[in-house]
Parts: C-alpha cells; structure tokens; sequence
C-alpha cells in the first residue's frame, strides 16, 4: 500500500489581516449604556449636598463667571468653586482676590440642610471680615 504524500497548505499558517470590530463595537455600546444609566445619579458639584428646601426662594439673575461658590457638606467639609479647601486657605484666597480687584464679585453659599447653622456663621464671618457682604444662600424650589 502506498501512502500518499500531503501537502501542507502554507496559506492557513498566515497571520489574519483582517481586524473584527464587532466586539470592539460591543464594548463601546455597554460602556455607553452604562455612562448614560449612571449620569443622572451623579451630583451637579462632584460631591454630595443636599440644599434645603424653600417654596418662596426667588431666582437671582447673576453672571455665573463672577460668582463665587462655596460649599459646605454635612460633615462640614468646604468647598471653593468645587475645590476642596478651608477657613485658613479661604481667607488666603480672599485676600489675593480683593487684592486684584476693588469690588469683591458675589459669594453663593451652596449649603448641604444637615450642616450645622454654626458652620454657616462661621463661614458668613470669614467673608465679612474681608468686606464681602454681597453673598447669597443656595435654595432648592423643586
């Protein structure tokens, strides 16, 4: 019996040239979902306050740009336009601002409903003391 000689086929030993996205396409479309399903949940500040509650607050019509925001957490933690800071670095940074500019721009106090009045007072002296008297305290209407 005679056996027979094959011939190995060299074309199945080269590398594919050709690249599959659908998988790729797969994992961008779950992280998608998974972005668009968490969003909602997050908070506008980065951190979580929860601002009182008040039907007769009004809306001020002020120049976001000019603004000033400060943040108090319930566990009293302070915020500067979104940075974490406190009193001592506060007063530092208003002492640099008025220094630049003659007319302090407006403060909102954004404070979280569980925060102790004397953390707010605290805060409100810290800017008076600098001459700031043009701030306004955050109010949830919904």
């Amino acid at each position: 019996m005679k056996m027979k000689r094959h011939r190995k086929n060299f074309d199945s030993e080269l590398p594919i040239s050709e690249i599959n996205f659908t998988p790729f396409v797969d994992i961008v479309l779950v992280l998608l979902i998974i972005f668009i399903v968490t969003t909602p949940f997050l908070s506008p500040y980065g951190y979580k306050i929860d601002v009182p509650y008040s039907k007769y607050s009004e809306e001020i019509q002020t120049d976001s740009h000019e603004n000033i925001f400060i943040s108090i957490d319930k566990n009293a933690n302070l915020f500067y336009n979104d940075e974490a800071t406190d009193l001592e670095r506060l007063s530092i940074i208003f002492k640099n601002l008025l220094t630049k500019s003659s007319t302090p721009p407006p403060v909102i106090i954004i404070g979280d409903k569980e925060v102790y009045y004397d953390n707010i007072i605290k805060l409100m002296d810290t800017l008076r003391n600098f001459g700031i008297v043009d701030f306004t305290l955050q109010l949830d209407r919904n």
